[in-house]
């Protein structure tokens, strides 16, 4: 990191001596008394603070200074690469991975990338388990999905219907939690290796009915390569609502991620597997592919784009259809140390049936959503990072039964462990 140093340039430039032979014991001790004015030279200080700190391993003190100043500079390569080393010398491998993936979107020399590369790699061999979890409360002006009509046409029977209260869009008051854990095996020597993860979220609201539960359970095989990761498993999904198992899938998935460049990234998937209905007892058979690009623009900022398509038929004849999505990404963090992301998204849902109670054509939706969530970089609560994030939604249809306007926040607090 580069500065041009005025107040109190002599006292770093003694810092920087201190540091060079290789004292970060006298490089701290002169940094005590050091009240650099301008703020170059603060963030230099703060720069050389880390570094001493790093040489002390005192990482705790190391990862204060270097996260202030990447905050302050979030473009600038060599904090952020040197906090990301700090994380990982402390063992926060989730913190220094992060900040790994970032700088290394930056404009770098090879031989930087390559350092950068061999931590990510030590990462992901030391990684046994990891913890997650978050609480979060979500207000809703449509909880239910329904539209706000009091009547809608029918244009089979050529008269409305009345569509009472209680079916009708329900504004309610969320509170979510959600927990997990990964457990990955050793690699072996073929750069392989096992990965089990267990999730449950849950949604809790006034009236039971609007309550859900999903326990998600998945088994992967790990494939590492020198560009690139394939994942190979099967995941099973239960939801409940109101106590009793509403639908269960079951899905063989296969993953790949290849990293072109420093800062091109492609993404694939693909899936195949079925749902059945509990309430209903049909089952739907599933199959969908994705794909999806993300480039780096800087080591704070990025962008990126990812299409999928979903297929969906069988014995639930009013749930089968084809469906396809296209979601966008725009991520940055700013010199105030707020992160924020937006994912517009857009989808198309073509039912391969007309359901001729309120239409003789096939019901087609468009839904469009504006997701918009912020975060600060340095905030937590008790080591939780609060985050807000702000949905619109707008859905319209063949049949105007299934159109709706949504407007969903989530005001949560979440933490890896």
């Amino acid at each position: 990191m580069a500065c041009t140093l005025s107040a109190g340039a002599q006292t770093l430039a003694d810092v920087e001596t201190a540091l060079a032979a290789n004292d970060p014991r006298a490089a701290l001790a002169l940094l005590e008394s050091l009240r650099p004015e301008d703020a170059e030279a603060r963030s230099q200080a703060l720069f050389l603070e880390g570094l001493a700190a790093l040489g002390t391993e005192d990482y705790d003190r190391a990862i204060a200074a270097l996260e202030t100043l990447v905050t302050r500079e979030p473009s600038q390569a060599r904090p952020r690469l040197e906090l990301a080393r700090a994380y990982f010398l402390k063992g926060d491998d989730a913190n220094a991975k992060r900040q790994f993936e970032l700088v290394r979107g930056g404009d770098l020399p090879p031989a930087t990338i390559a350092n950068i590369d061999f931590f990510l790699s030590e990462i992901e061999a030391r990684r046994r388990w990891s913890f997650r979890g978050g609480i979060a409360v979500a207000p809703d002006t449509n909880v239910n999905g329904a539209t706000s009509a009091a009547t809608v046409g029918l244009p089979v029977l050529g008269g409305t219907a009345t569509i009472a209260d209680e079916d009708r869009a329900q504004t309610g008051l969320g509170l979510e939690v959600n927990l997990g854990a990964t457990v990955l095996t050793r690699p072996d020597d073929g750069a392989g290796r096992w990965r089990a993860t267990a999730d449950l979220f849950t949604q809790t609201y006034g009236e039971d009915r609007f309550n859900a539960e999903l326990v998600t359970l998945t088994a992967a095989r790990l494939i590492a390569g020198s560009s690139h990761l394939l994942a190979a498993g099967i995941e099973s999904v239960t939801q409940y609502a109101d106590g009793e198992i509403e639908l269960q899938d079951l899905t063989l998935t296969g993953d790949w991620t290849r990293q072109v460049s420093p800062r091109l990234e492609l993404t694939g998937g693909a899936r195949a597997g079925g749902r059945h209905f509990a309430q209903t007892d049909t089952a739907l058979r599933i199959a969908g592919a994705s794909a999806g690009v993300t480039y780096a623009l800087t080591s704070a900022s990025r962008v990126g784009a990812a299409l999928d398509i979903d297929e969906a038929q069988g014995e639930a004849r009013s749930s089968a259809r084809t469906q396809v999505s296209l979601q966008a990404l725009y991520y940055a963090e700013t010199s105030a140390g707020v992160t924020f992301a937006i994912r517009p998204r857009a989808s198309i849902a073509r039912y391969h049936t007309p359901d001729t109670l309120v239409s003789v054509e096939r019901r087609v939706d468009w839904t469009l959503a504006l997701p918009v969530q912020i975060s600060h970089r340095t905030l937590r609560l008790r080591g939780f990072q609060p985050y807000l994030q702000v949905t619109p939604e707008q859905r319209r249809s063949v049949a105007s039964i299934f159109e709706y306007n949504r407007q969903r926040a989530v005001l949560g607090l979440s933490r890896q462990f």
